[in-house]
């Protein structure tokens, strides 16, 4: 006999609470530090139960101020120039997610300009706000420190560049083939069985000694 339908869930006065603290969390992380939520379970004469969530969300919080205490002057210079791609700023209402993307974004920029060995988890906020200011504004101040308190965060440079052309493969058997070394421009070429022109490959190169 095929039956059908789904299985009858059984109410759960824990799940219920979970359910009613995740939403309070939800609310929090978007800025709705004073909400409130609470739940109601209503039974009927089928002996099933509905329940009726109820949230007040109250008053919406924005970013007043953003703060920057960073020890590593030449991280607070890269961070200040490419300020106009922060996910973070003033006036915006406050949400978790951006703090999160902002921590993805400096850790993103940092490794590209030679930080190799930085890790978001070295950014830290601290969030200050009153649950009575009638402004609802919060205030953010983001840390950034390395993780031993006693090193500094290197900006790792390039080394030497060296580029093999090997054409050995492509000759006659037996062939007795020439190895070429040429240095142009920082870059050391090795050309092995047949050489190329430095100047075209120079334009395909973008890794150049000294550079971040």
């Amino acid at each position: 006999m095929t039956k059908l339908g789904e299985a009858p869930v059984y109410y759960s006065a824990i799940e219920t609470k979970k359910n009613v603290e995740n939403i309070q969390k939800y609310l929090f992380n978007k800025g709705f530090f004073n909400a409130v939520v609470s739940s109601v379970a209503d039974t009927n004469q089928q002996k099933s139960v509905n329940i009726r969530y109820f949230i007040s969300e109250k008053n919406h919080y924005k970013i007043k101020l953003i703060k920057k205490s960073i020890d590593d002057s030449a991280i607070a210079k890269l961070l200040d120039l490419y300020q106009n791609e922060s996910k973070l700023n003033e006036n915006q209402f406050f949400d978790e997610n951006n703090l999160n993307s902002e921590r993805i974004r400096i850790e993103n920029l940092l490794r590209n300009n030679g930080y190799y060995t930085f890790n978001r988890n070295q950014i830290k906020y601290k969030v200050q706000y009153l649950p009575t200011d009638p402004e609802s504004v919060v205030n953010i101040n983001l840390l950034i420190a390395p993780i031993n308190v006693n090193s500094k965060e290197i900006a790792y440079q390039i080394g030497n560049v060296e580029f093999i052309v090997d054409a050995s493969e492509s000759l006659e058997p037996n062939t007795v083939f020439k190895v070429d070394t040429i240095v142009n421009k920082g870059i050391k070429y090795i050309f092995v069985g047949q050489p190329f022109s430095t100047k075209f490959l120079h334009k395909k190169i973008f890794l150049r000694p000294g550079e971040l």
